[in-house]
Parts: structure tokens; sequence; C-alpha cells
């Protein structure tokens, strides 16, 4: 689904497959492997999934909301 910087989508269950097609128009793909190993690397009990230019991240629910308020301030700029 197509989301703008400051959006987000809210789903109950776990991460199996992630498809992202980056702004720059690269498409990256995650597996459950991987998905549970950028989970791990994390080190956090509780937190929120995010995508930035870099791909897909686990952060916690204060940095994400730290994303999301910078994003929506950048969003205030465009014409």
């Amino acid at each position: 689904m197509p989301l703008l910087p400051s959006q987000s989508a809210a789903f109950d269950g776990t991460l199996t497959r992630v498809k992202v097609r980056l702004r720059s128009g690269r498409v990256v793909e995650y597996n459950k492997h991987q998905i549970a190993a950028i989970r791990s690397q994390a080190r956090l009990e509780k937190g929120d999934w995010v995508v930035d230019k870099n791909g897909l991240r686990f952060v916690s629910c204060d940095e994400r909301q730290r994303i999301f308020e910078v994003a929506k301030k950048f969003e205030w700029l465009k014409p």
C-alpha cells in the first residue's frame, strides 16, 4: 500500500514477508528470517517497524514517534 513519509499502517500479527518500493525506485524485499534478524539486532522488548531510505528497521516506540514528527514537519514544507 502506498504511504507518505508521515503515514503509517497498523496490523496485528507477525511480519513474515515485506516488500518495499523506496522513493528512489529501488525495491527491497525481506523474508521471515531477515525480519527476525533485524528485530533481534535491535535488542528491544517492544517497538515498531519503520521503513526509511535504507529499508526496514525495528525501533523503539519513542524513536518511531520522533521520526513521524520530523516527517510531518517536512510534509508541511512541500509545495
